[in-house]
C-alpha cells in the first residue's frame, strides 16, 4: 500500500503541475538558472519588475494554493538572486517557475535622476524626500484566468476501476500599491477570488477569497511602522502574519524593533486569534566596503489558545556575507520543546558559492530540519538532513549545471536517498532564434528509483513569447511502478498596452494517469 500511496501523490502532483505553473497572479515565467546553497538564481529581474527586496509568490501544486515564497536579494536587467521566506520547498535547476510579484521593498518612485548620487545607497530618507515632486501613486495589475483539467487514473495492479474525474477554476487576482497617500502612508495589497468545481465536489472550499498580504506602511524618518497582514524581513522564518512591526534604523549600521500580532488560518489563510504571537529582534548591516554583511537575531514566541497546545518559543539567527563573487549564507533556528523543556536545533542551513575559474563556480549547502508543529500535541517528531555539492558553467547565453543530493529522514520506512542531477538553459540561439532548457535527475532510495526529465523550447515572436516543454516521469518500487508522458505548449502575447494574455494547454498519458489541460488568462498592468 506504500507503493500505491506514493504512486498516487506522483499522480496528483503529475496532473496538476501545469494547471497550478499558471493558476495564480502570475504575469511573467522565469527559468532556475542555478542554486547557489540557499540562493536560487532566476532568469527574470527588473525588466518584469523584480528588484530587490521583492517578494515572489511561487505557485503551488494544486492549482490552487501556493508552495512558498522568496524574497529578492538582488537584481539586474535580466537576473535576480532570491532566497526563501518562511520554510525551504523543493526547487529543481533548470525548471520553470510561474511567479508573482506579491510585494515589492518599496512601492515609493525612486528619487529624480537629477537630485539623486548614483554612487550613494539607496536609502528609505531618499525615497521620503522624493514624496514632494511626486505624490500619490498606484500601480499593480488585475487579473482573470479559467483553467479546466480532466483526468482518468487506472490502477489495474491494484484492482481499482478507472476513474474520471473534472476540475475547474475561474479565479479573479488583484495586486494594488498606493504609495506617498496623505500623510506619508504607503498601501499595498495581494488578494484572489475562485471559484474551484470538481468532480464530486472533493476540492474543498468551492469558493474563498484569500489575502496573501494587506499593509499600511509609514516611516518617521529612521522608524519603520506597519499595520495589516505582513512579512517581518528580520524573522523571516514565519512568514506572513496579521498585526503590527516596528524598525528603528535605516539599511546600514545597527537596528533593533518589535512586531506582534497572530498567526492566519493554517486552512483558508483567514484571520484567526487562535493563535497569538510576538517577536523581537536586532539587526546589523555594513555594505560600506568590499565585503557585505547582513546578520539578524530575533526572538519568537507564539501562544495557542488551545489548553491542549504549548506555548511556542524559538530564536532565529540568518546572515550572509559576500565578498566579490564569493556568497555564504547561514540562518538557524532554535526552539524549545514543551515535552521536555530542553532546547533544539530545528532548522539549521549554511551554503557557499565559490567561484573556481572562468565562469566554473562551485555551490555545496547543508541543512537540517526537525519541523515544529505548532498545533500538534508533540510538536517536534522527524529529523531531516540534506547535502548539496555542484558544480556550474556560465557562458554568454547559456547555463549549464550538475550536481549531487544526499537526503536522509529519521524514519525508518524511508531512510537514505542519493539524487543526482543535470541540466542547462541556452538562451535564444541562431537556430531559428530557438532557446534550449533541459532538465534531468535520478533518485535511489534503497532500489526505490525516479527518474525525472524535462527538454524544452523557447521562442520568442516580437512581444509573443512561446514554451513548448515533453516530461518524462517514471517511478519503481518493488510493488509498482508508475510512468507518464506530457507535452505542454504555453503562448503568451500583447493584447494591448500594458495588457496581456496566455493560453496553455496540456496532454498528458501514461498506463495509471491520463490528462487533458487548458488555461486562459489575461492580465492588465496599471
Amino acid at each position: 500500500m506504500r507503493a500505491a500511496l506514493r504512486a498516487v501523490l506522483a499522480c496528483v502532483g503529475l496532473a496538476v503541475s501545469v494547471t497550478a505553473a499558471r493558476a495564480q497572479d502570475a504575469p511573467f515565467e522565469a527559468q532556475v538558472e542555478q542554486i547557489a546553497g540557499s540562493d536560487i538564481y532566476l532568469g527574470a529581474g527588473t525588466d518584469v519588475g523584480v528588484v530587490t527586496g521583492s517578494i515572489l509568490l511561487v505557485l503551488g501544486t494544486d492549482g490552487q494554493e501556493e508552495v512558498g515564497r522568496l524574497r529578492v536579494i538582488e537584481a539586474t536587467a535580466r537576473r535576480s538572486i532570491t532566497t526563501f521566506v518562511g520554510s525551504p520547498f523543493a526547487v529543481t535547476r533548470g525548471a520553470t517557475l510561474r511567479l508573482r510579484i506579491e510585494a515589492s521593498a518599496d512601492p515609493r518612485p525612486p528619487a529624480p535622476a537629477a537630485a539623486a548620487d548614483a554612487d550613494a545607497p539607496a536609502t528609505r530618507a531618499t525615497a521620503s524626500s522624493s514624496r514632494a515632486s511626486y505624490g500619490p501613486r498606484v500601480s499593480g495589475s488585475l487579473g482573470v484566468s479559467f483553467d479546466a483539467r480532466e483526468t482518468m487514473t487506472s490502477w489495474d495492479e491494484f484492482d481499482v476501476d478507472e476513474v474520471e474525474r473534472q476540475f475547474s477554476t475561474p479565479m479573479l487576482a488583484l495586486r494594488f500599491a498606493a504609495a506617498e497617500l496623505p500623510g506619508g502612508i504607503d498601501f499595498r495589497t495581494n488578494l484572489r477570488a475562485s471559484y474551484r468545481s470538481s468532480t464530486g465536489d472533493i476540492v474543498r472550499p468551492d469558493d474563498f477569497v484569500r489575502v496573501y498580504s494587506l499593509e499600511l506602511r509609514k516611516d518617521f524618518g529612521s522608524v519603520q511602522a506597519s499595520l495589516g497582514r505582513i512579512y517581518n524581513p528580520y524573522e523571516p522564518m514565519s512568514g506572513y502574519f496579521d498585526g503590527a512591526y516596528v524598525h528603528v534604523g535605516g539599511r546600514e549600521g545597527f537596528g533593533a524593533g518589535a512586531a506582534a500580532g497572530i498567526r492566519p488560518s493554517r486552512e483558508n489563510g483567514g484571520i484567526s486569534d487562535s493563535i497569538p504571537r510576538y517577536s523581537l529582534f536586532a539587526n546589523y548591516s555594513d555594505r560600506s566596503g568590499p565585503l557585505r554583511y547582513d546578520v539578524a537575531l530575533s526572538y519568537t514566541q507564539e501562544m495557542p489558545k488551545s489548553d491542549l497546545l504549548s506555548t511556542h518559543s524559538y530564536v532565529g539567527l540568518t546572515q550572509t556575507l559576500r565578498a566579490g563573487p564569493i556568497r555564504l549564507r547561514h540562518s538557524m533556528a532554535v526552539d524549545r520543546d514543551p515535552t521536555d523543556d530542553s532546547w533544539k536545533v530545528s532548522r539549521f542551513l549554511l551554503g557557499a558559492s565559490v567561484p573556481i575559474a572562468g565562469g566554473l563556480a562551485a555551490h555545496a549547502r547543508y541543512s537540517l530540519r526537525q519541523p515544529y508543529r505548532v498545533t500538534e500535541i508533540v510538536p517536534i517528531t522527524y529529523q531531516r538532513d540534506r547535502g548539496n555539492l555542484g558544480l556550474t558553467y556560465t557562458f554568454s547565453t547559456a547555463i549549464v549545471g550538475a550536481d549531487v543530493t544526499a537526503n536522509d529522514l529519521t524514519d525508518d520506512n524511508i531512510g537514505k536517498s542519493w539524487t543526482y542531477s543535470g541540466w542547462f538553459n541556452l538562451s535564444e540561439t541562431s537556430l531559428w532564434k530557438l532557446g534550449f532548457t533541459g532538465n534531468v535527475s535520478y533518485r535511489d532510495r534503497d532500489g526505490e528509483t525516479v527518474i525525472y526529465a524535462v527538454p524544452g523550447l523557447t521562442r520568442r515572436f516580437g512581444a509573443t513569447r512561446a514554451r513548448l516543454t515533453y516530461t518524462y516521469y517514471r517511478s519503481e518500487e518493488p510493488a509498482a511502478a508508475f510512468t507518464t508522458h506530457a507535452g505542454d505548449l504555453a503562448v503568451d502575447f500583447p493584447l494591448g498596452r500594458r495588457l496581456r494574455g496566455t493560453l496553455a494547454g496540456q496532454v498528458q498519458r501514461g498506463p495509471q494517469l491520463s490528462a487533458n489541460a487548458v488555461y486562459v488568462s489575461v492580465w492588465w498592468a496599471f
